[in-house]
């Protein structure tokens, strides 16, 4: 659940990041760079949690050509999360380092847009507290995103349904949050 919610936000920052097609078929709308932290505690799997969150990155978005309603995103983080278990003092990291891009946007009928998207690198890499890989995804999954822009020539929109992986290359694995990492690693 908790790895959805992570790797949801990932895609929506990127997504509200929109770009990068070459400059003949795409005009810079915005670009920047970001740093952030975050912290929460929160209750899961049965524990309480403490989670921070710390990472940077940068990202562009270009304005499809012919259309001031349509942006393809970029963007690159570099985020590392620590979960930990306050009672043991036990604690466990996600880190993420990857290249989100939007490749094309395709219009499929009044404000409703179909973009297709690549995703790279090491983007779910699972350390526990002495520092030993645990599990990891690695390698480019493609997909392809619904979107309702909603008519007002800014970037994002709302998604319509869950993307569809169209293609994966490389290594992912389905880990359950409570049972393949809170219980062993927190425990």
């Amino acid at each position: 659940m908790i790895r959805r919610t992570i790797a949801q936000a990932a895609v929506a920052a990127a997504v509200l990041a929109v770009v990068v097609a070459t400059p003949a078929d795409a005009a810079l709308y915005s670009h920047d760079h970001f740093n952030f932290t975050f912290a929460e505690t929160f209750d899961e799997c049965g524990i309480t949690i403490d989670h921070t969150a710390v990472g940077h990155g940068g990202f562009s978005i270009r304005t499809i050509k012919g259309t001031n309603e349509a942006y393809l995103g970029w963007q690159q983080v570099s985020a590392v999360d620590t979960f930990a278990n306050p009672v043991t003092g036990r604690w466990f990291t996600i880190s993420n380092n990857s290249l989100f891009r939007e490749t094309k946007g395709t219009l499929v009928g009044g404000n409703v847009w179909t973009f297709d998207s690549k995703l790279s690198g090491a983007s779910f890499t699972v350390r526990d507290a002495a520092g030993r890989v645990v599990t990891r995804d690695s390698g480019t999954l493609r997909m392809a995103t619904t979107y309702d822009l909603l008519g007002d020539g800014q970037p994002g929109g709302e998604q319509i349904g869950d993307p569809v992986v169209t293609a994966m290359n490389g290594r992912f694995t389905d880990v359950d949050f409570c049972a393949d990492l809170v219980g062993p690693l927190l425990g």
